[in-house]
């Protein structure tokens, strides 16, 4: 039946739409993207003032597919913050928030542009006001460029370049010296010129405050929360006290939605993903900051089925896991009811079924996930890893079930 549907419709089926959160304010595009602004009620103050949590949120446009989502502030961080809710709903006098999307503006050499944001947060004073500059990477990242702050406002507009020249950015707001008070700016009527020249970004005059950020990880904002929420079981202890026998016949890989494979190249790890295109599209995240795994991830809220990658350096697993609970911060989100293994492997199978695949193995207790047990295998690719210097590498494969039905299917690549 899904083999006669319109492309477009099968699409959108597959491909889940993360909305922005509450109503939409604003929505901006330019090429590949488009940045949302919504807002949603959190409380009331005693004189019945409605007070907002606003967000915004960055989609890539991909070409026959729904908005895929890359980011979420304040989820991810910065330019704004969470605003705590009253408990019982009492009323209160809550922060106030407000952003405005200023544009999407050629700040940086390269290709694309750069996405350019307001924001002002107040509570018991003027606030601060606050200008974003967020870059886009070729993985489909989102990252803080640059970020100007001052106390009260401050807006922004952005100037064209022309001949050839980088656009720039035109800041107007109050200026205070260093031990200005706030309700006495040393020039209330101030401005000053955000430009990127030469590797690095310049503010003239130096009226406010610009702060950029740390080198970024090569792939995906740091979710240190996904170590928790993300299960990885070959990396459990007891698991790995134990060998695991070779399994019958060929390497295998994870398929999307039944789709077939032409031919496959055994040259990276990702041959492991090779057949299901689907999690390029998903978030991607980091583990750290230091020489961190990385990988993406796609969620499926409605059958609680998570499908990710994580690895660093000569080492990388694929998996797909069931009766997962919600992320602890939104992700790409899909249909994943379909995705199986090229030798045929699906969730719900039996240890016995999966044995008749794979032949037999030993079954392990999971310490780290009481009430599991694991099959555990191990193959390896029929030509040389690219990582691995040449030589051929091994996959290593883990299956775990509950109540005899399968739940965890890990594809392993290592050296």
């Amino acid at each position: 039946m899904l083999g006669r549907m319109p492309f477009l419709a099968f699409a959108v089926l597959l491909l889940g739409f993360v909305p922005a959160p509450g109503t939409v304010v604003q929505t901006v595009t330019a090429g590949d993207w488009q940045a949302v602004t919504s807002k949603q009620v959190v409380g009331q103050g005693a004189d019945g003032r409605l007070f907002y949590q606003w967000y915004l949120t960055v989609y890539q446009l991909v070409p026959r597919q729904q908005p895929v989502f890359r980011f979420r502030s304040p989820d991810e961080g910065a330019p704004l913050s969470e605003v705590d809710r009253a408990a019982g709903g009492a009323k209160m006098w809550f922060p106030i928030q407000s952003a405005t999307i200023v544009g999407f503006a050629k700040l940086m050499p390269g290709n694309g542009s750069q996405l350019v944001v307001e924001a002002h947060e107040a509570s018991a004073d003027c606030g601060t006001g606050i200008v974003s500059v967020f870059r886009f990477t070729p993985h489909g990242s989102v990252k803080p460029a640059a970020t100007l702050h001052n106390g009260c406002s401050l807006t922004a507009a952005i100037v064209r370049g022309t001949g050839g020249a980088l656009d720039t950015i035109a800041l107007r707001a109050p200026y205070y010296a260093p031990n200005a008070a706030l309700c006495c700016p040393t020039k209330p009527e101030a401005g000053a010129t955000l430009a990127y020249r030469n590797s690095s970004w310049t503010l003239s005059p130096k009226f406010y405050q610009l702060q950029t950020p740390t080198p970024p990880p090569p792939n995906g904002v740091w979710k240190p929360k996904f170590n928790k929420w993300l299960p990885t079981l070959s990396l459990d202890k007891t698991l790995q006290t134990h060998a695991a026998p070779k399994g019958n016949g060929s390497v295998d890989f994870f398929i999307c939605n039944n789709g077939p494979i032409s031919s496959i190249s055994y040259r990276e790890f990702d041959y492991a993903i090779s057949g299901c295109p689907l999690l390029e599209q998903g978030t991607a995240y980091s583990t750290g900051k230091a020489g961190p795994e990385r990988g993406n991830v796609v969620y499926d809220p409605a059958h609680q089925i998570v499908l990710f990658s994580r690895g660093c350096c000569s080492v990388e697993s694929f998996v797909l896991a069931g009766g997962i609970g919600a992320p602890p911060s939104p992700v790409h989100e899909a249909d994943l009811t379909d995705v199986r293994t090229h030798r045929g492997l699906h969730l719900g199978m039996t240890q016995n079924e999966v044995m008749a695949i794979y032949g037999q193995s030993y079954v392990y207790s999971v310490a780290s996930h009481p009430g599991l047990i694991a099959l555990r295998y191990f193959t390896r690719p029929p030509t040389p890893i690219a990582a691995c210097g040449g030589d051929a590498g091994r996959q290593n494969l883990t299956f775990a079930f509950r109540d005899n039905k399968l739940t965890y299917i890990e594809i392993g690549e290592g050296c």
